[in-house]
């Protein structure tokens, strides 16, 4: 049957990604995955990732890194900005010493963030991204427990398990950081812990964000707030079946026609499936990376966290 974006994204419904790479055709996905997140791994060849299940569902024939994973994801908090991830920017010995300062490399001294999205792009994949942790058939809820005594601070995320679940994965961000969790083995083999990344992730923000004030993520004046045909999915008028509410490009308002009535006026807001945001928000995009070994030699966990600071910020992070 049909199903909203929210609910797709909220239990991980793989048929709606898959629509929406039919629609696009492999070339143009390709295209934006790679030009505007920084996804360096991906080979376009019909025979590696120019297929449904790679492109669509993210099972790329040579993996993704938590680094690159961790700054695509962070353009949903960012207004659509991407930031080139970095591990470090100083490193000074026992004496505060300057040792190393990643600002005079070339390569990133002059770097200037990039627009990956619009911004009302950005703001309504942020709100879409909300579901699985809020929503209450979320794959992600269970990761509530750890961010719940967080000042009501409003956080994104998308869970990810491979085939036979030999990978889990779970990124997502608050208006401070992003990071992202892997759990694997070096050679694939079943998981039996579904929850284990999630829980991993919950415990490394939870421990970052502990002492940090709330904040909230901006608000967008590009975007309106309509209800919905519930038989077509445009935006409603008075003839329709009413829908739920959802977010619209004031660029881009499709209108149902199927039925006959009179168009209805923007809602002034839509329940927010956390917290009502303020407009007062920065995400970050630095990246601090970790990696170790849990258990033994065979089984590895790796996780990333990404904070930047969106153009013409004047606050520190």
């Amino acid at each position: 049957g049909k199903k909203t974006v929210f609910a797709a994204l909220e239990r991980s419904v793989n048929t709606i990604p898959v629509q929406i790479v039919q629609q696009l055709g492999f070339d143009k996905s390709f295209d934006f995955v790679t030009n505007n997140f920084g996804i360096s791994t991906l080979e376009r060849d019909p025979s590696k990732d120019l297929t449904y299940s790679n492109l669509a569902l993210g099972g790329s024939y040579k993996g993704i890194t938590n680094v690159e994973q961790t700054a695509a994801y962070a353009t949903f908090g960012n207004g659509g900005y991407y930031y080139k991830p970095k591990f470090f920017t100083k490193v000074t010995n026992q004496r505060g010493e300057l040792i190393l300062d990643i600002t005079l490399d070339d390569q990133y001294k002059d770097l200037k963030p990039k627009v990956a999205l619009g911004e009302d792009t950005a703001f309504i994949m942020n709100k879409l991204l909300m579901y699985p942790i809020y929503g209450a058939r979320g794959t992600g809820k269970e990761v509530k427990p750890y961010i719940k005594n967080l000042n009501d601070m409003p956080f994104f995320a998308k869970t990810g398990t491979t085939n036979w679940q030999n990978d889990l994965w779970f990124v997502g961000g608050s208006p401070y950081y992003v990071a992202t969790c892997w759990y694997g083995y070096d050679s694939p083999a079943v998981v039996n812990d579904n929850k284990i990344a999630l829980r991993l992730w919950g415990s490394i923000m939870q421990e970052v964000h502990k002492d940090l004030p709330k904040k909230d993520f901006p608000l967008c004046s590009e975007v309106e707030i309509y209800h919905y045909c519930a038989e077509t999915g445009l935006i409603a008028n008075s003839g329709c079946p009413i829908g739920d509410t959802g977010y619209y490009k004031k660029s881009y308002k499709p209108r149902c026609t199927a039925h006959n009535g009179s168009q209805t006026a923007s809602v002034s807001s839509k329940y927010d499936i956390n917290a009502t945001p303020s407009s007062s928000s920065n995400i970050s995009s630095t990246v601090s990376g970790a990696s170790s070994n849990v258990g033994n030699s065979s089984s590895n966990v790796t996780s990333d966290i990404t904070a930047s600071t969106p153009p013409n910020s004047s606050q520190d992070q």
